[in-house]
């Protein structure tokens, strides 16, 4: 029974900064590595368009994709086959992910639990491999033969498997910054995203 001086409810649990930055920085790059794959995906030969893709269900499909080629053509949107649009969003990628180790390892040093650190250690190396394989997908992308960009694809998908991996294994205190992070996604509502990803374009949303 609570007395005069204990309140009836407890006070409600404050997330750690850090590990709220850690998850929305992981989110971010997750989202934009997607983003990647999307991208990469369309701009496989014989896939459709990505006005044709957009339109397909438009009132008037023909205007939509008339409307959507002026917009290209005038820079207002950016192309989805274009390659040095695909290395932006990977180089994007690569910056968050070094800014995830480093956010990190903050954040190990500040746990006191050997389990949830070494989950955080597991989390800075599925890091690093996702860097390298963003490094070749880059490199492969420059090659304009088909076998460049399945490998492309089989790197991308692994980065972004590596990305969940290491949400998953966070426990403990980490565990509630990804509670957080999944009650709270509209804390990352698509104007911000865009504003931190200025370079997805379209392909965020699709």
């Amino acid at each position: 029974m609570a007395t005069s001086y204990q309140p009836l409810l407890d006070p409600p649990r404050t997330k750690p900064l850090h590990c709220r930055a850690l998850f929305c920085v992981l989110s971010l790059a997750a989202i934009i590595t997607l983003a990647s794959l999307i991208a990469l995906r369309t701009s496989s030969p014989g896939y459709q368009s990505v006005s044709t893709l957009i339109c397909d269900r438009a009132y008037d499909p023909v205007s939509c994709v008339s409307q959507l080629s002026e917009l290209s053509f005038n820079g207002a949107m950016p192309s989805m086959i274009d390659e040095d649009h695909l290395t932006v969003h990977l180089k994007k990628s690569s910056m968050i992910m070094r800014n995830a180790v480093e956010m990190a390892n903050h954040a190990k040093n500040e746990i006191n639990s050997p389990r949830e650190q070494a989950a955080l250690a597991d989390c800075v190396e599925l890091m690093g491999i996702s860097m390298g394989q963003v490094a070749d997908s880059i490199v492969a992308l420059s090659n304009l033969a088909v076998s460049s960009r399945v490998d492309a694809h089989t790197w991308l998908s692994s980065v972004l498997t590596n990305h969940f991996t290491c949400l998953d294994g966070l426990e403990g205190r980490s565990s509630c910054c990804r509670n957080w992070l999944h009650s709270s996604r509209h804390l990352l509502p698509k104007r911000r995203l865009a504003e931190e990803a200025p370079s997805c374009g379209t392909t965020c949303w699709l």
